[in-house]
């Protein structure tokens, strides 16, 4: 295993995650070093996670969560990711939401990529956005809208290092979510000259993290059935970057309210992290 490059004063890095949190959980402590380097940095966040029935129920105090519940679910959420990111010290300009729907990235791909075929979330009952203060308020979600906001966001921010989620990724939105960013990025490029180094993340994946509890020393490593699968990079926090990283994952209080998921973030406040060297796009 390789180490992972450090962040650069002169980077301009562009984090693109699928739910909040996704964003803390895997490159927390790198957008720290990054802040404190001086980089230039952008974090977009695709959907508000509004589709844990947990957490919407416990807001409407009812095991039959409405639509409402859903949406406050959402706005909670994408406030839990502001309060993180501030945390790491970023600025509330270099956060970007989309709204998109939780557990709908993936259909998006598949059965609504056309303006002509919206997609409806079953959760939120919606098809565009309910969210103040998103990047398109008036896109609805189509595979193609969520295209053209990501291709617009690479061109004009013009990102040195990009960071997402790796397609070894078990869950669905997270691998909806590298091909996104892999078709807005051949868009960007054929529109413009880009040169990007890409770095995947993983969360979801068979025994990992382990062990699946908070153990602040213990080093992050590949779960052993992907090991082989890609080229791993450790970035390694030191303790003062890793109390902080803790600080800013403890406020998404949604989600520490699920057993399993207290579990699963807590697993990932580790001694370093992990990114898997994906391959650099350049055009000249």
């Amino acid at each position: 295993m390789t180490l992972a490059p450090s962040p650069k004063s002169s980077d301009r890095i562009l984090l693109i995650a699928a739910h909040t949190d996704d964003e803390v959980i895997a490159a927390g402590g790198y957008l720290s070093a990054a802040r404190e380097t001086g980089s230039a940095i952008t974090v977009v966040i695709l959907t508000n996670g509004d589709a844990n029935r947990l957490s919407a129920a416990l807001l409407g105090r009812t095991l039959r969560p409405t639509h409402h519940a859903f949406v406050r679910e959402g706005e909670i959420r994408q406030q839990e990711s502001i309060d993180a990111l501030i945390r790491l010290g970023l600025g509330r300009t270099q956060i970007v939401f989309f709204g998109f729907p939780d557990r709908g990235l993936a259909a998006l791909v598949a059965q609504h990529w056309s303006r002509s075929s919206p997609f409806t979330s079953p959760f939120t009952g919606t098809s565009a956005p309910p969210y103040a203060g998103v990047f398109r308020p008036a896109a609805h979600y189509t595979g193609e809208e969520l295209t053209e906001s990501l291709t617009e966001i690479i061109s004009d921010f013009r990102p040195t290092v990009l960071l997402t989620h790796s397609t070894l990724d078990h869950h669905p939105d997270h691998r909806a979510t590298a091909e996104f960013v892999s078709i807005a990025l051949d868009r960007a490029a054929y529109a413009s000259t880009l040169s990007v180094k890409r770095f995947g993340f993983l969360i979801h994946a068979d025994d990992f993290p382990r062990p699946l509890r908070y153990d602040p020393q213990a080093a992050l490593g590949p779960p052993p059935s992907l090991r082989a699968q890609a080229t791993w990079m450790l970035f390694p926090l030191p303790p003062a970057t890793v109390s902080l990283k803790g600080e800013a994952m403890r406020s998404y209080r949604t989600q520490y309210q699920s057993p399993y998921l207290r579990l699963l973030l807590s697993g990932f406040i580790r001694s370093n992290e992990l990114f898997i060297q994906e391959s650099n796009l350049s055009q000249d």
